[in-house]
C-alpha cells in the first residue's frame, strides 16, 4: 500500500505533538509510518489515477483518522487501521479484509522473539510501538483484549514462552 507514504506526509505539528505526548519519539514516527487521512488524499488520488485501487481498499471508512499500518511477517503493509482523534466511536476502525489473526509489529519483533526465546504480548498499537522503542523488540500488540488462536499459532511458530500484559 503505497499510499502511506502519502498519509505518513499529512502528519501535522499537533498530530506529532499528540504522538510525542503518547511517548512516541519521532524515529519511532517514521519506523512505523504513522500517518493521517486528511481532505488532501481525494486529490492525491486523482492526481495520480488510482480511484479503482483506493475504492477497493475501500479506505474512505478511515478518513479523518490517524493511520496505522499493519505489517505482514515480511513487513510488506498489507492493511490499515484508523485511531479517532476527535472522540467519535468506534476509537479503532480496520480496513474491511482486515484479519484478527495478525499481531501488530509482528515483522518488527520475530528474530527478538526467537533469539529470546519469549514473546511479549501487549493490547494496544501504541503499547507495542513504545515498549519496542524502550529496546523491548520482542513485543507484538494482539489489537484487542484476547489472542486470537491464528495470533497463538503465530506465535507458537516462534516461541513457546508468552508473557501478557493487558490493561
Amino acid at each position: 500500500i503505497q499510499i502511506t507514504d502519502y498519509f505518513h506526509s499529512r502528519l501535522t505539528p499537533e498530530l506529532l505533538d499528540y504522538l510525542r505526548k503518547r511517548g512516541l519519539k519521532d524515529e519511532s514516527i517514521e519506523k512505523y509510518q504513522l500517518g493521517y487521512f486528511d481532505d488532501s488524499f481525494f486529490e492525491y488520488v486523482k492526481k495520480n489515477n488510482i480511484e479503482k485501487e483506493v475504492e477497493e481498499l475501500d479506505v474512505k471508512s478511515l478518513y479523518k483518522r490517524l493511520i496505522i499500518p499493519f505489517f505482514d511477517a515480511n513487513g510488506h503493509i498489507i492493511s490499515l487501521s484508523g485511531r479517532s482523534m476527535d472522540g467519535s466511536m468506534p476509537k479503532y476502525l480496520h480496513l474491511k479484509g482486515h484479519s484478527n489473526d495478525l499481531l501488530y509489529l509482528f515483522n518488527f519483533a520475530k528474530q527478538s522473539i526467537k533469539e529470546k526465546k519469549e514473546a511479549i504480548v501487549v493490547e494496544g498499537f501504541f503499547d507495542a510501538m513504545i515498549m519496542q522503542q524502550e529496546g523491548y523488540l520482542n513485543t507484538v500488540a494482539s489489537s484487542g483484549t484476547h489472542l486470537t488462536d491464528g495470533q497463538a499459532k503465530l506465535l507458537k511458530r516462534v516461541t513457546d514462552n508468552v508473557c501478557m500484559f493487558y490493561d
